[in-house]
């Protein structure tokens, strides 16, 4: 039913003038829109989306968990969690999270290679059809001691 309505909007699109089809064009997106927001479907809201280590010696390893929730009405499926580079590694992460509850991300920072202030990125792609890719980012300063 809810098709046929569509079409029917975007036929009578076709025949009026461009006030017609900018309302059939609004109609058929609003009609999407509904349908679309009665869906089941996961979406992950992370607790922080960065977070600072602060100051840490080189050569230290600093770890950190980010926190997401499953705000959404289905399952949420982690795919895959991917660092920027060698010095950031990833935990076992929770991959699949029902509606509710919560999920973590376990992050470790390696600094022997690293010096002074850092920024690193973390990848995070979900089955969330808003958000099916997050970024996740760790900031610390790296120093040397003397």
């Amino acid at each position: 039913m809810m098709s046929a309505l569509i079409t029917v909007s975007f036929s009578c699109s076709k025949t009026g003038g461009t006030k017609t089809q900018r309302f059939a064009s609004v109609l058929a997106f609003g009609l999407l829109t509904a349908i679309s927001a009665g869906k089941e479907s996961p979406r992950i809201r992370f607790h922080e989306s960065e977070h600072d280590l602060g100051r840490l010696k080189r050569g230290e390893i600093a770890s950190h968990t980010f926190v997401f929730t499953n705000v959404g009405n289905a399952p949420l499926e982690i795919i895959d969690v991917q660092p920027t580079c060698g010095c950031t590694i990833t935990g076992i992460w929770d991959q699949r999270v029902l509606p509710g509850k919560t999920g973590r991300i376990p992050l470790q920072l390696e600094t022997a290679s690293l010096n002074g202030t850092i920024t690193k990125t973390v990848t995070v792609r979900t089955n969330d059809p808003v958000a099916p890719t997050s970024a996740l980012g760790i900031r610390a300063t790296v120093w040397t001691p003397v």
